[in-house]
């Protein structure tokens, strides 16, 4: 083919966010491969509900040691780095690169190279509430000088309800889309520039969402940046 082509790992979570994640990835990296080759992936797929229980009971030993132990064995299958596919899931970032030799490709990094790209100075935060309250982009926002602009706890429970009653299942309505915009829109009127939706779940809904120059869907773009990572195409830097 030319040129070494990485081997993703993927950490698996909620069934439909792992079809996006597989698609958008392959999809990326067919762009830039030779005609008739294809992406070698690993996926790995935990038990996404005792992963959400983990989550939301603050079980951070247990969260971790999930994590750790699934990037263990995509190493172990042939990765060439860890993808992990949820925001929330990035609290066992560091236990992640302890456990293994590969790097890790860390959502934050990718959404805030995109938010610098877009010259975004403040950027809305749609997460689960666990991604806001524990702090999960706050660390790489101020270090990139972004501006993080969160919901109010009832708008924010209101975006928890949506996700964990209708998205994970893979099922999108009316209410939860209108609710999530609404969300949305009070974050721009506060002054954000881009809304960042930073639970991979959300991707289900983020192309219903107005005004789309505004909206930052985690999910494919980390996705997708994998893809290109994988064929060189990628931001080195992404990676660390």
């Amino acid at each position: 083919m030319g040129k070494q082509i990485l081997v993703p790992g993927v950490i698996g979570m909620a069934v439909e966010t792992n079809c996006v994640y597989y698609r958008e990835m392959n999809g990326a990296a067919d762009q830039h491969l030779n005609e008739g080759h294809s992406l070698r992936s690993v996926m790995d797929t935990l038990d996404f509900a005792a992963f959400v229980s983990s989550v939301r009971d603050g079980d951070d030993a247990g969260l971790s040691a999930a994590v750790a132990e699934s990037a263990q064995r995509v190493e172990a299958a042939g990765a060439d780095f860890v993808v992990i596919s949820s925001n929330a899931g990035h609290l066992a970032a560091e236990a992640v690169r302890a456990a293994v030799e590969i790097p890790l490709l860390d959502i934050r990094d990718v959404a805030v190279a995109e938010l610098r790209r877009m010259r975004t100075g403040g950027a809305g935060l749609i997460s689960t509430t666990t991604t806001h309250q524990r702090r999960v982009y706050e660390g790489a926002f101020r270090l990139a000088g972004i501006e993080l602009i969160a919901p109010a706890p009832d708008d924010a429970a209101m975006v928890d309800e949506v996700i964990f009653t209708e998205l994970i299942h893979g099922a999108v309505s009316e209410s939860g889309v209108a609710t999530v915009q609404r969300v949305a829109d009070g974050l721009l009127d506060q002054g954000a520039d881009a809304i960042l939706l930073a639970c991979t779940d959300l991707t289900m809904l983020a192309s219903r969402l107005r005004p789309e120059a505004a909206v930052v869907d985690t999910t494919v773009l980390h996705a997708r940046t994998a893809g290109l990572r994988a064929t060189g195409a990628g931001i080195a830097k992404d990676v660390r």
